[in-house]
């Protein structure tokens, strides 16, 4: 069961040869470097052979070069492999000729292997000419023609005088032959390698897809040549050349690439799934001049609001990455208008219910928050409606819109019956009190501490928002010394975090003399991990229960994990099982024990005093990608940060410890253990 292979190779004797490291442990974060179980001095050799006829060995070191010229025929690639390096490194300059007159000799040719090895040595040795080359790129054999294309990638001598012979080979009736050459043509920036290389996309077959994704490469990386891509906009092109170039110009980072698409989207359409990255690119990278002409045009088209939803989008994800101080006059109605058009098209209890309604509904209250229009203000309040099955991210974004747009206390009203409600699942208990946070002050605290009875992960969140402020600091320790919440609630490591930011000499001191003596949070955990684990030994599933723990992993971890694919978020977990109950325990009830830094949570503290949360995910432009807990991603202006640090704690939620009772946990874990 501790079989880990890493790597395999084909040895000169035809044996393969396997590496196995033999391990229990195979994760590099989830499990502590110094876990007893992680073997670092022993690990197998495997050796597999074929029973029955075998080749002799020999030792290449003290073979001649008529015997190394012979093995560079052998059927073992290893050996072929062996005998080029004796006759590159030990034999040396003395074998060009021997060499030269193997590519020569007629009879000799007919043997590709031979010859493509004769061609690298003469490469290392550099003794290649180009007679050679240009005889061998256009052999009778294609492993030949591939492998003269590939030394030429490498060669860079001459490239003009084999330019017009790479062309030549993109007709090449082998695919891999053909598509080497494709590969060629990213180092001749001229219009006749663009015009080629769009002649070949038209006629490729469509199930040719490697040599498409490989032709779309080249004509990208030709084009992010500034002098090409002058040329190729200064040129007319026919509707489909426009439509492939405009295809790949969306990863092509320069002025005339976005004036380009402006052009093009003047004249043609283009599928829906890329009207928002393309505006995107547009924007971002179109000269000021002609800036607030693409807004108005984009603006003016009358088209499907989808679709105009789509192309705002892209406009002002645009500007957020250009940086600067671009003016977004123009998008605030623009923005009001495509609020209300969705909000009409799919208003609250719109049937049917969709992912991608949800996520435009989503949009448009937003928007209507965003650019404090009030006059949609009865639109979103309908989301709130608790008759209404509404999805609970819907629900959420109305309620933070109407916190945004109401001059009384009528949307914090709201939020607090949904808090105190008992047929409010706990799941929206625990977004709306997270949610509150982002409006710290007396209202908000009022509220949250009207909360009473919650169990330890909703105490949590409860805490973490009232931390956001000073009042809702010295509430929150004023409650821990009454008892209301459990004085381990502070050192939980959200609350810690967020008691910590912008913390005053005085309530440091209460801070610290409230959490003296607790214990520290992991000893807790490390006893709680011992306790479950001991039960869960004793657990015998039937197919029912993980049938259950399935369902337990989709609400629980189903966002942020998959079992064979990523998610964006969190690692996809395939053999996981491997790992074992303990491993794996320690992972679901104390994620904060061994953070990957590819996984570690950021603070982003905002100039308005707001702080987010998230996973760093990349930089795009004058801004930074994150991604939340619910898998999605959002982003932040450089300029609008103050602050971004590093969480001592990683994305994953920690509170599987109080929100999963045993049978749970049992029914999870044995789930997780088939995987």
């Amino acid at each position: 069961p501790w079989f880990r292979p890493v790597n395999v190779k084909l040895g000169p004797d035809g044996a393969l040869y396997i590496a196995d490291f033999y391990n229990a442990i195979i994760g590099h974060y989830e499990v502590p470097l110094g876990h007893p179980k992680r073997d670092k001095e022993r690990g197998r050799i495997w050796r597999i052979t074929y029973k029955g006829d075998h080749n002799d060995l020999i030792d290449l070191s003290k073979s001649s070069i008529n015997e190394l010229l012979a093995s560079l025929d052998a059927d073992n690639l290893i050996v072929r492999m062996a005998a080029a390096d004796q006759i590159s490194d030990r034999i040396g300059e003395p074998s060009i000729e021997y060499l030269k007159a193997l590519i020569d000799d007629d009879e000799i040719s007919a043997s590709p292997k031979k010859y493509i090895q004769a061609l690298w040595i003469l490469y290392r040795l550099n003794a290649l000419s180009n007679d050679i080359l240009k005889e061998s790129i256009v052999h009778s054999s294609p492993l030949v023609r591939l492998h003269t294309l590939r030394i030429l990638r490498e060669w860079k001598s001459n490239p003009e005088i084999f330019q017009p012979l790479i062309k030549n080979s993109l007709n090449d009736s082998d695919a891999h032959v053909k598509r080497a050459a494709v590969e060629l043509l990213t180092d001749d920036a001229a219009l006749s390698s663009v015009e080629a290389l769009l002649t070949l996309l038209n006629t490729a077959p469509p199930t040719d897809t490697h040599l498409i994704y490989t032709s779309r490469l080249a004509l990208r990386n030709l084009l992010r040549n500034n002098g090409m891509m002058k040329q190729v906009f200064a040129k007319e092109w026919s509707q489909e050349n426009a439509s492939l170039v405009a295809g790949v110009l969306v990863d092509v980072p320069s002025a005339d690439a976005a004036l380009f698409l402006h052009n093009y989207l003047s004249n043609y359409s283009i599928p829906k799934e890329k009207i928002q990255l393309t505006y995107q690119q547009i924007v971002r990278f179109i000269p000021p001049k002609q800036l607030e002409s693409v807004i108005l045009k984009a603006k003016a088209k009358k088209d499907d609001i989808d679709l105009n939803s789509l192309m705002f989008k892209g406009i002002k994800d645009g500007l957020a990455q250009r940086g600067g101080n671009v003016s977004t006059t123009l998008l605030q109605p623009w923005g009001v208008e495509i609020a209300e058009g969705l909000l009409k098209k799919y208003p609250a209890g719109h049937i049917p219910r969709s992912d991608e309604i949800a996520s435009q509904q989503i949009l448009a209250i937003q928007l209507a928050g965003d650019n404090k229009a009030r006059s949609l203000e009865p639109l979103v309040k309908a989301f709130l409606d608790q008759k209404l099955i509404t999805d609970v991210n819907v629900k959420i974004s109305a309620l933070r819109t109407s916190l945004m747009l109401a001059s009384d206390n009528s949307a914090i009203d709201v939020a607090g019956k949904i808090l105190m409600s008992d047929t409010t699942k706990l799941p929206l208990k625990k977004k709306v009190a997270a949610m509150l946070g982002e409006f710290p002050g007396a209202a908000t605290n009022k509220v949250l501490t009207q909360v009473k009875n919650v169990p330890p992960d909703m105490e949590v969140v409860i805490a973490t928002s009232l931390a956001n402020s000073t009042d809702g600091k010295n509430i929150l320790f004023n409650q821990v010394r009454s008892g209301a919440y459990l004085t381990r609630t502070l050192i939980d490591p959200r609350v810690e975090e967020r008691i910590l930011l912008n913390i005053s000499a005085k309530q440091q001191q209460e801070y610290d003399a409230l959490t003296a003596n607790i214990e520290p949070i992991h000893v807790e955990r490390q006893s709680l991990i011992n306790e479950r684990v001991k039960v869960f030994n004793d657990f015998k599933p039937t197919t029912a229960q993980l049938d259950s723990g399935q369902m337990i992993f989709g609400s629980n971890c189903g966002t942020c994990h998959r079992k064979l694919i990523d998610s964006g978020i969190g690692p996809q977990l395939h053999g996981v099982g491997k790992r074992g109950a303990t491993a794996l325990a320690e992972k679901i009830l104390d994620p904060n024990r061994n953070i990957s830094e590819a996984f570690r949570n950021y603070a982003i503290k905002l100039k308005n005093g707001n702080v987010l949360t998230g996973l760093y995910r990349r930089e795009q432009g004058a801004v930074i990608i994150f991604g939340d807990l619910n898998g999605k991603e959002f982003s932040v202006a450089r300029k609008d940060m103050a602050e971004m640090k590093a969480s001592r704690f990683t994305i994953m939620p920690d509170h599987f410890g109080a929100s999963l009772s045993q049978k749970e946990f049992n029914m999870l874990l044995a789930h997780l253990l088939t995987w």
